[in-house]
């Protein structure tokens, strides 16, 4: 058994390798000792990076127009649509009317102020 952190012996080298490959990790060469490192957690795909990954290639998609055009069907649409439903666009932040207006006054008064020093 093999843990993150762990150096390794000639002995143990071969083993720690093969448990590394199951369990998420890799062996780094860290000032001169072969040691067991953890690998990184791969970074979260973003929104639009998911829904490239799930799009039918261009060639699918233009025979799906295509074939919509011919027989009057929306194909291409609903396909499209799917793969936007399963991976939304965040919403942007949105800060409440009354906010703004509150904040403005707040930087009118402050710029009379100094305007009056």
């Amino acid at each position: 058994m093999f843990n993150i952190g762990q150096k390794l012996t000639k002995e143990n080298y071969t083993a720690a390798a093969v448990w590394c490959a199951k369990n998420k990790a890799h062996i780094e060469k860290q000032n001169g000792a072969y040691i067991i490192v953890g690998n990184a957690p791969a970074p979260e795909l973003t929104y639009a990076e998911k829904r490239a990954a799930e799009y039918p290639s261009m060639a699918e998609q233009l025979d799906m127009i295509y074939w919509d055009k011919v027989n009057g069907t929306h194909v291409w649409e609903e396909t499209v649509a799917a793969v936007k439903a399963k991976y939304p666009k965040p919403s942007e932040v949105v800060i409440p009317g009354e906010l703004i207006s509150d904040n403005l006054s707040d930087v009118a008064d402050v710029k009379q102020t100094e305007e009056q020093e």
